[in-house]
């Protein structure tokens, strides 16, 4: 269950579904999302990256899949941004 601060979030993120559903938010990761675990502490674990090879370099904790996964989405979309706006500054 995602809280409704999450939800803010993901909305205005850009997050185009109106249900972030398991499925919804790990296809809006894209190839980023690599992974999903299920710690023996319960706690959920969910790795992915904004490379193409290499190691993972995004991860997040949760108390559900989705709330990891849309963590990891936010993340994720972060990152892309922030590389988007250092290759933006390189071309002017």
């Amino acid at each position: 269950m995602l809280t409704f601060e999450l939800k803010k979030k993901l909305k205005k993120s850009g997050f185009i579904h109106k249900t972030p559903t398991l499925s919804n938010l790990i296809r809006a990761c894209g190839n980023g999302f690599w992974g999903l675990e299920r710690w023996k502490n319960k706690r959920w674990y969910a790795f992915g990256s904004t490379k193409k090879e290499g190691c993972h370099e995004v991860d997040c904790k949760g108390n559900s899949p989705e709330e990891t996964i849309a963590l990891l989405y936010l993340k994720l979309q972060k990152k892309n941004n922030a590389s988007k706006e250092a290759n933006r500054r390189r071309c002017q």
